[in-house]
């Protein structure tokens, strides 16, 4: 724990109120102050006014995340990040951000047909279409022994239309329509992409996990 925080617990510990305003040095910085409370207990209250990076296990991506370590000499992963998303059924709706490609070539704009997988997780797409690697994702998500624990989930593949346009606020829009058979709820709903920026024999190429809601 880092000098700062103890200060800030020992200070408390001793009763006193304790006002933080955010450090450049820390990521983290907390407020805590005490009230008197009738019977001599306190109240308490923390405010965390830190800057969190979201952490999350996904353990329907380690197969992926082999196919890139098998190909490393091959693939070269440039960036990865979670982004939000809205999905209604087989269509997604996310923004890449401005520092997602930070000195790199801008991505292919303009709409396409693309091919993707179905899990019960989500879908996988490639852009631009990049069939070897597809073809070993395909072969890796079906492999029990590829997941941290075993699993068998039934991955199909699918047809899947894509868009990509300039953001008005910075950044670029994705817009996928998967031709699944899974049945749509008929709203949209807020969910999760992860976008992998990759360089694959001199080309730049996009892989994104839409993961669904139900």
């Amino acid at each position: 724990m880092s000098p700062f925080a103890l200060a800030v617990l020992a200070a408390f510990a001793r009763g006193q109120e304790v006002a933080v305003s955010t450090p450049v040095a820390i990521s983290t910085a907390v407020a805590v102050s005490t009230e008197p409370a009738p019977g001599g207990a306190g109240s308490v209250r923390i405010l965390s006014i830190g800057d969190f990076q979201l952490a999350a296990s996904m353990p329907h991506l380690a197969p992926f995340e082999r196919v890139l370590a098998d190909r490393r000499g091959s693939v070269e992963l440039l960036d990865v990040e979670n982004v939000p998303a809205y999905v209604n059924g087989g269509s997604f709706k996310y923004r890449l951000p401005e520092a997602m490609q930070d000195g790199a070539d801008p991505p292919s704009t303009g709409t396409a047909k693309v091919a993707a997988l179905e899990s019960e997780y989500g879908y996988f797409l490639l852009w631009p279409a990049e069939p070897a690697l597809l073809d070993a994702a395909l072969d890796s998500f079906r492999r029990p022994d590829r997941y941290r624990r075993p699993m068998s989930p039934r991955v199909s593949e699918r047809k899947a239309g894509l868009l990509v346009a300039p953001a008005a606020e910075g950044g670029w829009v994705h817009a996928a329509t998967i031709e699944t058979p899974r049945q749509t709820a008929g709203q949209w709903r807020k969910t999760l992409a992860t976008a992998y920026r990759l360089r694959v024999g001199g080309r730049r190429v996009e892989d994104f996990f839409l993961k669904t809601t139900l």
